[in-house]
């Protein structure tokens, strides 16, 4: 975290990623905001929702540095789409240290 981050703020960002729950098959985690996936050498923690007409996405990796928002003025669907490619997005994102690969699937 940024040196300039004041301690009252890096202790709730602290505490919000703290695991709550763990999910024995899949690994993934969930803590008080944030679902947390395993990757290989990292975690990912992302957060998504929505709201009549409105879709958003949230996700970070702290250990490459990486984060990832998406916003769309379209409600959430039953197959989230949307959501899935955001997450697929930060995963790619922090896979390759924040850049994007030349050629990825749509």
């Amino acid at each position: 975290m940024a040196p300039d981050v004041p301690s009252t703020l890096r202790t709730a960002l602290r505490d919000v990623t703290v695991p709550r729950i763990a999910l024995p098959v899949t690994g993934t985690r969930i803590a008080l905001v944030w679902n947390i996936r395993p990757r290989p050498g990292h975690d990912l923690y992302h957060h998504s929702g929505g709201t009549r007409g409105f879709t958003c996405f949230a996700g970070f990796s702290p250990r490459t540095r990486v984060a990832f928002a998406a916003l769309a003025n379209t409600s959430p669907t039953l197959s989230g789409g949307f959501i899935q490619r955001a997450y697929l997005e930060l995963r790619a994102l922090a896979q390759h240290g924040g850049r994007r690969r030349e050629s990825q699937p749509s």
